[in-house]
């Protein structure tokens, strides 16, 4: 049931503002009374019972569908019976629900859309608390507490993919539109993962118009690098590139916010192996190649000057388009991040300043906040930012996200997208 519930008044980035409360009970369900008593009664958590996504303080802006809960079950097994509430000021949602297995279950989209239109924003949490029994066995509540947006997701969500079932089990970049229930295939062709061939490397320009992707194949590694136009062909097909270059890599550029330029990602080390990935370079990228900037309507190459080293590993252009920021592998060894000012009018780059360093891991895959006053970044315990170790092994890497404010230099873990609780210590139960 329903009750309650105003249209208001609209509140930032069109958001209704609530006046009203609403309140939505869906128990008993399917359950038994006497298994609903019990489920909001609560019982001790069981220390096998934790949260696995979505993470607690998790902000989440308009436009999504209702995230999956997922947590580790009671020891005793998985949940016979799942009881979820949800509230915030002018909102409270109750929802009784069956057998779970795996442990996991979607919040419906009623409830979803009504705790987002009746929220007040940073300052109205949405509490999270979920309840399991097993048999008799009741663990819970345990706990979280989210945010919302006063506005929606602008634009869409590209991601490289590896072994989706959508495109073959190759690699390939995908699509998340705003409110879609599914990612769709956005540039794929014929291949199978990990040999390829694959287009699955890429950028995208702040604007949304223009895309720059690898074209991989192995043994033999770089087939070409293709751009596409977003604004005159909206649905690129990926054999029919903008733009292509057969001896340089576009995969990880820094593409300027109005889509005219790219600088590429820089790579110091030499490239070996079946699948490319020399000490010091990004896996599947090739080396020693130096930064370079193309223009991604033509493919044709762009003079510059100014820039700290030969080889600016994975840059990023600021939305204002006047600064750079990337790993300075050069002068840092692939431990210090740096920002440089950038002028689109003579393609110099000047004022270098570090930003970030650790002498033991390596800072990678920066980007700015949409203000261009910050860089959100991961620090990594690889050389070669990523997953795997280098040289390549059986040890998967581990990495934390930071942020740094440009005009200080001082950055702090952003401990709650790590998983971590208030006192430092982590929640996850597969820490690393």
């Amino acid at each position: 049931s329903i009750i309650g519930g105003d249209s208001g008044m609209l509140g930032d980035g069109g958001h209704p503002k609530p006046t009203m409360p609403v309140n939505i009970d869906e128990c008993p369900g399917t359950l038994p009374a006497s298994t609903v008593s019990a489920l909001q009664a609560g019982g001790a958590v069981d220390p096998a019972m934790k949260w696995l996504y979505p993470y607690d303080q998790t902000v989440f802006p308009g436009g999504l569908i209702a995230p999956v809960l997922q947590w580790s079950p009671q020891s005793a097994g998985n949940a016979t019976g799942v009881y979820v509430h949800m509230s915030s000021q002018l909102f409270d949602y109750k929802g009784c629900f069956g057998p779970t297995n795996p442990a996991d279950l979607p919040i419906p989209a009623v409830a979803w859309s009504a705790a987002w239109a009746q929220s007040n924003g940073s300052g109205d949490p949405l509490k999270v608390e979920l309840t399991t029994i097993v048999g008799t066995s009741v663990s819970g509540p345990i706990t979280e507490s989210w945010t919302f947006a006063l506005g929606s997701l602008r634009g869409v969500v590209y991601y490289n993919t590896y072994t989706s079932p959508q495109v073959g089990n190759n690699g390939a970049v995908m699509v998340i539109q705003p409110g879609a229930a599914m990612p769709a295939p956005f540039l794929v062709i014929q291949g199978s993962s990990p040999t390829g061939p694959c287009i699955s490397c890429h950028s995208v320009s702040a604007s949304g118009s223009m895309i720059v992707a690898q074209h991989h194949s192995y043994p033999g590694g770089l087939v070409d690098s293709d751009s596409y136009n977003l604004l005159t062909n909206p649905m690129p097909v990926a054999t029919t590139p903008t733009a292509k270059t057969t001896t340089d890599d576009w995969g990880f550029s820094a593409v300027f916010p109005d889509g005219s330029r790219i600088l590429t990602d820089g790579q110091p080390g030499t490239t070996g192996g079946l699948f490319p990935a020399g000490p010091g370079d990004n896996p599947g990228m090739e080396g020693p190649k130096a930064s370079q900037m193309y223009d991604p309507s033509t493919g044709n190459t762009i003079a510059f000057t100014g820039l700290s080293g030969q080889h600016a590993m994975m840059p990023s252009f600021s939305p204002d388009g006047t600064k750079v920021v990337f790993n300075d592998t050069d002068n840092g060894a692939g431990h210090t991040l740096v920002v440089m000012d950038f002028d689109k009018g003579t393609n110099t780059f000047s004022n270098v300043k570090q930003i970030f360093k650790d002498t033991n891991a390596y800072p990678a895959w920066p980007f700015f906040t949409p203000d261009s006053t910050q860089v959100v970044f991961i620090v990594d315990s690889s050389s070669n930012f990523a997953s795997t170790t280098d040289p390549p092994g059986n040890t998967v890497a581990s990495a934390d996200l930071y942020i740094t404010d440009v005009a200080s230099a001082v950055a702090h873990q952003l401990g709650a997208a790590n998983g971590q609780n208030s006192n430092g210590s982590t929640y996850l139960p597969y820490p690393g």
